[in-house]
C-alpha cells in the first residue's frame, strides 16, 4: 500500500543502456578506459521501456586521451 507501484529495476540496468550508447559512440576506447558519472532522478519500474538519448556537450584532449562529455536523458 505504501510502497512503489511495481518492483524497481536496479540502477545497474539503466547504467548498462547508457554504457551501450557510449560504446557505440566512442568504441573500444570507452570500453578500455571510459568512465561515467550518473545521477538517477526517477525510479525505473520492472516492465518500463527505456530509450537512451544523448548529445556531445564537450570533446577535448586531456592527458593523452580524449575527454567527451555527453548529456544523457
Amino acid at each position: 500500500e505504501k510502497g512503489f507501484r511495481a518492483p524497481l529495476a536496479q540502477a545497474m540496468m539503466s547504467t548498462a543502456y547508457v554504457s551501450e550508447m557510449m560504446t557505440r559512440l566512442l568504441g573500444a576506447g570507452f570500453v578500455k578506459g571510459g568512465a561515467m558519472s550518473m545521477a538517477f532522478i526517477k525510479p525505473v519500474y520492472a516492465g518500463d521501456r527505456l530509450t537512451v538519448h544523448g548529445v556531445v556537450k564537450d570533446k577535448r584532449q586531456e592527458d593523452g586521451a580524449t575527454r567527451v562529455v555527453v548529456e544523457v536523458w
